[in-house]
């Protein structure tokens, strides 16, 4: 649905993208296979995303290019401070909203991360932390249950 001001973003859009949802998708996956040594493999990223090796290679380049990423021909991949940051935010945000779909909505765990990984492109700051209030809320509810 549009916002007040015609566009898609709505008026309560406070986070601004640095890049784009395609771009945060790769810098997640590059963050959770980096792991404990610090470096994806393209095929490792490939993999996990479900795309061929030259969309890899050619997604690398721009988060290069952004300085998101250090990768070098035929190395591993791994991520800069601020690539870290953005990807470690999208990580979180992603937790969150599994988390409330699962725990809150109780929609089956397969369900829940295909509507996240949607999902966690598109919500707004202040919404996530609303989450964050309401599962904490849900929680306390549930623990005084037992």
């Amino acid at each position: 649905m549009a916002g007040t001001n015609g566009n898609r973003r709505g008026p309560a859009r406070a986070r601004e993208r640095a890049i784009s949802a395609n771009m945060e998708d790769y810098l997640e996956a590059i963050y959770v296979l980096a792991g404990q040594d610090g470096a994806a493999r393209v095929s490792a990223i490939a993999d996990a995303l479900g795309v061929k090796r030259p969309s890899v290679s050619k997604a690398l380049k721009r988060l290069k290019a952004l300085s998101l990423i250090q990768h070098s021909p035929y190395g591993g991949v791994g991520m800069t401070l601020r690539g870290r940051k953005l990807a470690q935010e999208q990580v979180r945000i992603h937790r969150v909203l599994t988390r409330f779909l699962t725990d809150v909505l109780k929609l089956p765990a397969e369900l829940a991360e295909h509507d996240a990984c949607l999902i966690e492109h598109a919500i707004s700051p202040a919404t996530v932390e609303r989450l964050v209030e309401f599962i904490a809320r849900h929680d306390r509810l549930q623990s005084d249950r037992a």
